[in-house]
């Protein structure tokens, strides 16, 4: 799958879970945006689709500029590390959880995804940009992957 195909998967199924939430009448406890927490789901949801390709797009930038190699060689190996672990451990389990058991099962499952899905990303950009720049990409995929959650986190909740 190409890089950008990964990438725009993750988002569109990430927005997916957050339009279920939307549709069945949950609203967060908290919203870093000046929304009415009611419509939040809504707009994340559909915002996580653009927003996923341009987090990737910023950890390609950064991890980069550190590594001192093309942003353009670093697409695919960032893809995998960050596409993949957010889909099958903060996406799925997220859906699963709320499917079986609802909103209590996935704040539960919340309280574990998110630290596993934060070593798992670390470990794995980290690791990919290393690959490609032996150098200094290990500490060059770790700040990509910072410098894409940090202005995530401003976004997404």
């Amino acid at each position: 799958m190409r890089p950008a195909a990964l990438v725009a998967t993750e988002g569109i199924a990430h927005g997916a879970l957050c339009l279920w939430l939307y549709a069945d009448g949950h609203a967060p406890s908290f919203v870093g945006w000046p929304v009415d927490p009611e419509h939040y789901y809504l707009l994340q949801g559909l915002a996580l689709p653009l927003l996923m390709p341009a987090l990737w797009w910023v950890a390609c930038r950064v991890a980069g500029r550190i590594a001192r190699v093309p942003a353009a060689q670093l697409a695919a190996p960032l893809a995998r590390a960050l596409a993949l672990p957010t889909l099958l451990l903060l996406v799925l389990p997220d859906a699963l959880a709320y499917a079986l058991g609802g909103l209590p099962a996935l704040t539960l499952a919340a309280r574990f995804v998110g630290p596993v899905l934060l070593l798992t990303l670390l470990i794995s950009a980290g690791r990919s940009v290393h690959r490609v720049a032996p150098e200094r990409g290990g500490i060059a995929g770790v700040c990509g992957l910072l410098a894409a959650l940090l202005l995530g986190g401003l976004l997404i909740r």
